[in-house]
């Protein structure tokens, strides 16, 4: 009889569901019953796989930017209330500081952007275990290439990543996080990449927290006609 296991990611449950169907069907004495739980178990988790990796290849592939000339500050501040609503009771424990020169702008695709952010930020206080009581968290930004590029920084204090755990943040499903997808970052990097023709760099160790650096152009190519917001 297999026990209930918890969810460390997508993946790790599916397997476990095989697992179990595997030493069920191995068993001298089948039971059918058990067995026909075990089966619907793996299918709506499979189900629930393919969903995600739905919106996975939605979210990363089907995206036509549309930029406009945005002052970035006030996408950092909505990112930022979006994850005050998702914190929830722990809201208060959030210590937010954005460095940012309310007159920087840049070429976004504000919605694409927006979400990158929102990734980047619910990673930074996921980095802090539950009985922490300040999440620290800080945006900063500068331009670089005498303003033909804007940086943009997320720092976190939390317990950071091993060498290994680097290695899997950007991989599809890697997450050890509790009910973690590990499509997150994976979508982030591609507002990022694909859809700005940006650049993503992850800086983290463990114990001296992470950052999250992203190298945006200014002005992109082509886009004649900007829109003042």
């Amino acid at each position: 009889m297999c026990v209930q296991l918890t969810e460390f990611n997508l993946v790790t449950p599916l397997e476990f569901s095989l697992t179990c169907l595997r030493s069920e069907v191995a068993h001298p004495e089948l039971d059918r019953p058990a067995l026909a739980r075990s089966v619907g178990v793996a299918w709506e988790r499979l189900q629930h796989l393919w969903a995600i990796i739905d919106r996975a290849r939605d979210a990363t592939t089907a995206v036509t930017p549309h930029f406009r000339d945005e002052a970035l500050h006030p996408i950092v501040e909505e990112a930022r209330a979006h994850l005050v609503d998702r914190l929830g009771t722990r809201a208060p424990s959030l210590a937010f500081a954005a460095a940012i020169d309310p007159a920087l702008r840049v070429d976004v695709d504000r919605s694409a952007l927006l979400q990158a952010l929102q990734n980047f930020l619910q990673n930074a206080v996921e980095a802090y275990p539950e009985s922490a009581v300040r999440l620290d968290v800080t945006v900063a930004a500068r331009t670089l290439r005498a303003g033909s590029q804007v940086e943009v920084t997320v720092a976190d204090r939390g317990e950071g990543m091993t060498a290994s755990e680097r290695d899997r943040a950007f991989v599809p499903f890697g997450s050890r996080k509790p009910r973690g997808t590990g499509v997150g970052l994976v979508i982030a990097r591609a507002m990022i990449e694909e859809v700005h023709g940006g650049s993503l760099k992850l800086e983290s160790a463990r114990g001296a927290g992470t950052t999250v650096t992203l190298v945006l152009p200014a002005r992109q190519a082509g886009h004649a006609a900007r829109t003042r917001s």
